[in-house]
């Protein structure tokens, strides 16, 4: 299994935006102990902050650990951003970055930066980006974490399936299957034979619109406040209602290719 949404942090590194100072993350958080809670599942760590200066950090000490097979910086959306991208692109393990998609006024600053785009933050705001995304047919874009989809038991918000529907007819972008229970406000959070129903409409709704080889799995780990398993029982439930084929290709085969591992 490759898990393309993990985090890591060491306090020797310095003090960054994230985790914050006094938080129950600002802590040794390593690939070690990631293998040990995903059962020895391979990774893509993805950038917990955006100054440059953790985002090298992470890279120099992910460079031969076999554990991480790629990394996603996190870039803020400002004029630094190319450069920024073409620096860190240097390091074998850079697949590119993800920015959040509320703090772009320009989409302009994605210009000149090597890599995979990842969009974060709530699908509205991300929407906002199709005609820069639908202009770049040549670059991969990637939306992260269901597209912050918020999961508090309600009904499955009007226009979140015509987000997907227009994202999803752009050949050049993926789906993170990702933070389903970071992202689940219930309290306390569901067990993986609940949770399945609390995400079947949202989960069902991506892989219907991307398909089952443009979706992929993230657990958010260690932010997402279950134990690691959890998340991978969920989304395997739900990829098995959808087809026989679903889960290998969402939890292994996709990142493999998009990815270029």
């Amino acid at each position: 299994m490759i898990d393309t949404h993990i985090h890591l942090y060491d306090p020797a590194w310095g003090d960054y935006a994230w985790p914050p100072v006094g938080s129950e993350w600002h802590r040794v958080i390593s690939a070690a102990q990631f293998r040990e809670a995903a059962s020895g599942a391979q990774a893509v760590v993805v950038g917990c902050s955006s100054e440059p200066a953790l985002n090298r950090c992470i890279l120099d000490a992910t460079r031969d650990d076999p554990t991480v097979a790629a990394y996603i910086g996190q870039l803020d959306g400002d004029g630094h951003l190319a450069d920024t991208a073409q620096e860190l692109s240097v390091y074998p393990k850079y697949r590119g970055f993800r920015v959040i998609a509320s703090t772009i006024t320009d989409p302009g600053v994605l210009d000149g930066s090597p890599g995979i785009v990842e969009l974060q933050g709530n699908y509205r705001y991300t929407w906002k980006l199709l005609p820069y995304v639908a202009a770049h047919p040549e670059r991969q874009f990637i939306v992260e974490h269901v597209g912050g989809y918020l999961f508090d038991g309600g009904m499955l918000a009007e226009d979140y399936a015509a987000f997907c529907r227009d994202f999803a007819a752009l050949p050049n972008t993926a789906m993170k299957v990702s933070g389903l229970y970071t992202l689940c406000r219930l309290t306390p959070k569901p067990q993986p034979s609940d949770a399945a129903e609390l995400f079947r409409d949202v989960v069902m709704t991506v892989l219907r619109t991307f398909g089952e080889d443009r979706c992929m799995f993230g657990s958010d780990w260690p932010v997402l406040g279950v134990p690691h398993a959890w998340a991978v029982e969920a989304t395997r439930a739900l990829c098995g209602e959808f087809s026989a084929a679903a889960w290998e290709k969402v939890s292994e085969l996709n990142a493999r290719c998009i990815y270029s591992l």
